[in-house]
């Protein structure tokens, strides 16, 4: 190997991983959702991102185990998915949707 090599392993292998965020993950988008929440302080971008794909998840028809009522509004739909990964902090590096329908389908499944 060249010097020039060892020089580009060397200073690649001080440096940490460039680690990219999950913009799918709860952590990523928990912000987001808790701003949405306060109504709207912070990152308004991310809040509606968050509120867009908590909303297909509940009103989705692929995901037919969740039964909203009626009256429930989309902030009250949104508190849910809040509260339930918050309790759960082990669990942000998960896949926020995923949260999100577990969160739906155990606050209003079908059938009870």
């Amino acid at each position: 190997m060249s010097g020039i090599g060892f020089i580009v392993l060397g200073v690649l292998g001080t440096y940490p991983a460039f680690a990219q965020k999950d913009i799918y993950s709860a952590d990523y988008l928990m912000p987001g959702c808790r701003d949405f929440i306060r109504a709207g302080t912070g990152n308004t971008h991310l809040g509606g991102y968050c509120v867009d794909l908590v909303l297909a998840v509940a009103r989705d028809a692929y995901a037919p185990r969740i039964c909203l009522p009626r009256e429930v509004t989309d902030e009250q739909i949104v508190k849910v998915v809040v509260q339930y990964i918050d309790s759960q902090p082990a669990r942000l590096h998960e896949d926020f949707v995923l949260l999100a329908m577990e969160a739906l389908r155990k606050t209003w499944p079908c059938g009870r």
